[in-house]
């Protein structure tokens, strides 16, 4: 293709792809397949592999997480593919059929691309994360190497300068946000990106294995336009915390009673502005979803915002078991949601109109209709023993350390 060299101020290809020569003659290659790291390349990988998997050796693509692939196999046992970009992380038995499938993937894409293939290794590390394979049962994830290169990276100062947390926030949080709020001594502009860019930095670690740190992690992440010194603080603390507790994480034993049982926590800190969701669901006792989110309306009562709560909850409820039953668990009874809170409970369980909650939006008051169609039942359960108080406010270090023992395992 031949063209005139684009006029000053329009968009121009990244290097590679066009060269002009002395006149200004424009010369445009085609590309005939994809490079790595141009946009479409990641989806026409997508594509490929699913071919294979699918297509080609009959996995089944899960309906609710399309990263989820499985396949039954001859001999009665399972293999499981659970796929993010070019990585992956394969479950399976111990099965010959299993290791065949596995050579068959990697056949096909050494035959047709010249490369090595599918390279197999031992799950030590999976997408930032550090796998510890203690037995056939138990397993440990943390993002030890993570957060320590984290703080190597975004604390001002030394690691060892910092004091050793025992909890990643203190009450001193919620002032120092509520201050924030106000738009008064607001860091520069150059202090406003580093803010953003170490909180947004921080928050997968919390999303991925720390869950111990969501609360903290939300608070900072609300105000990435307009933190404060003190605010910067707080992430710095965050992040000190989670680098001097690295070793911290979830730990799944598969021998221990109820490994199997599925459950989950939900609760609401009701305050005059907006309130903070959190919510935590477990497997076994420990934490495969949580969330600590700001909810988007102020909610009128402790009642309101706790069924808030526990219909954002139930969404994620709704999901879960899903990609449970495809990996063959057995979610046929209903799924316990445990709240503090009895009149939400109680608000889960009738279908009728009330004066009290007739303002609430229909959205809030999904869960009574998973309740009635018996996916989901809502039980009450002590503040003390809701597991979900992590998620909406700063605890008490021993409050903090009963919380993070039983859904973390350490």
């Amino acid at each position: 293709m031949l063209g005139r060299e684009p006029g000053e101020g329009r968009a121009r290809a990244p290097p590679g792809y066009r060269r002009f020569d002395a006149r200004g003659v424009q010369y445009v290659w085609r590309l005939k397949v994809p490079l790595y790291g141009e946009a479409d390349a990641v989806y026409i990988w997508n594509r490929t592999l699913v071919d294979q998997l699918v297509g080609v050796q009959g996995f089944v693509q899960s309906q609710h997480d399309p990263c989820l692939f499985l396949k039954q196999l001859a001999d009665g046992s399972s293999i499981d593919v659970c796929v993010h970009v070019d990585d992956g992380f394969v479950t399976d038995s111990g099965s010959p059929l299993a290791d065949a499938e596995m050579d068959t993937l990697n056949a096909a894409f050494r035959d047709k691309y010249g490369a090595d293939g599918v390279v197999l290794k031992e799950p030590k590390h999976f997408l930032g994360q550090n796998i510890v394979v203690h037995s056939p049962t138990r397993v440990t994830i943390s993002s030890r190497a993570y957060v320590t290169q984290l703080a190597a990276k975004y604390l001002p100062a030394p690691l060892a300068e910092y004091a050793k947390c025992t909890t990643p926030c203190l009450k001193g949080m919620v002032e120092a946000y509520e201050e924030a709020v106000t738009r008064s001594d607001l860091l520069d502009s150059a202090g406003t990106q580093a803010y953003a860019s170490k909180t947004g930095a921080a928050i997968f670690a919390g999303s991925a294995s720390r869950c111990d740190a969501l609360y903290a992690l939300g608070m900072c992440a609300r105000c990435l336009t307009f933190p404060t010194a003190a605010m910067d603080a707080c992430v710095n603390r965050v992040i000190a915390y989670l680098a001097n507790t690295a070793d911290q994480g979830v730990t799944y034993d598969g021998s221990r009673p109820n490994a199997m049982v599925y459950e989950a926590y939900s609760d609401s800190d009701w305050c005059v502005a907006h309130s903070t969701t959190g919510a935590v669901h477990c497997v076994g006792g420990r934490v495969i979803s949580a969330s600590s989110k700001r909810q988007v309306s102020i909610a009128l009562s402790s009642t309101e915002a706790e069924i808030m709560a526990a219909s954002l909850a139930g969404a994620e409820i709704m999901y879960l078991r899903g990609v449970l039953r495809d990996l063959a668990y057995d979610v046929s009874e209903p799924t316990v949601l445990w709240v503090d809170n009895s009149g939400a409970v109680e608000l889960t369980k009738r279908r009728e109109s009330a004066v009290r909650s007739r303002h609430i939006e229909r959205r809030y008051l999904k869960i009574r209709e998973w309740v009635a169609e018996g996916h989901i039942v809502a039980k009450y359960k002590p503040t003390a023993d809701n597991h979900a108080d992590m998620f909406t406010k700063p605890l008490p270090p021993d409050v903090f350390f009963y919380h993070r023992s039983e859904l973390m395992g350490a």
